[in-house]
């Protein structure tokens, strides 16, 4: 008899407001989903959030479950239906499901048209956008890089780590992930901004485990 499986969709609300956390709750299906937004302001280091720091600690409160697949996904993000049914049916052990998005502007998420937006540009860049992998390939990646503060980098850095961890990266773009676009919330931070050290060990081969 197959093992159920679990699934926990993991999101970083700290410091987003009340109704674009709703507009992504409201985007889930509603079924047997684990969802966790991340909102304590602990993560934040003066101005710049930790977001590695958010979503590891929150990957580690589901690894205590049998079969669980994690979802790290932006609160920014529209969930298109038979997304997380497909992360369900079709991911396998070993790899990672990148889901690519689409950005499309607030004013134009109502009426939600999934078919029509299937048809706009896909976002090559925003490697963080929807990760899915099973919990023990979680541990095996490393998880988020935490040296990483701020706004970007971690994703680049995260793909690279679990690549050379041995989990294969397998691309979607099947299905309507939409980005809302919103003005920058906060500085750049380490990567982009003047931390040339941090990002320097991110993307070198010393690995450090985030999770245990």
């Amino acid at each position: 008899m197959p093992v159920e499986k679990s699934i926990g969709i993991i999101a970083v609300a700290v410091g987003i407001e009340g109704s674009i956390v709703e507009r992504f709750r409201d985007s889930l299906p509603d079924n047997t989903l684990y969802v966790d937004i991340v909102y304590d302001r602990l993560y934040l280091r003066g101005s710049l959030l930790n977001k590695s720091m958010a979503l590891n600690d929150s990957i580690k409160s589901y690894l205590i479950l049998d079969e669980v697949i994690l979802i790290c996904t932006d609160i920014d993000m529209l969930i298109p239906p038979g997304l997380i049914e497909h992360v369900e049916d079709k991911l396998e052990k070993g790899t990672n499901l990148w889901v690519r998005c689409r950005n499309i502007d607030e004013a134009d998420i109502e009426p939600r048209d999934w078919d029509k937006w299937l048809e706009l540009p896909i976002r090559t860049s925003g490697m963080g956008s929807f990760n899915a992998m099973y919990a023990e390939d979680w541990i095996k990646s490393g998880g988020w890089d935490e040296r990483l503060i701020g706004w970007g980098g971690e994703d680049d850095v995260f793909k690279l780590r679990r690549e050379q961890a041995g989990i294969k990266t397998v691309i979607c773009d099947s299905f309507p992930l939409m980005h809302v676009n919103h003005p920058p919330r906060q500085n750049k931070g380490t990567f982009r901004g003047g931390n040339q050290e941090a990002i320097a060990l991110g993307m070198s081969g010393e690995f450090y485990n985030w999770l245990i």
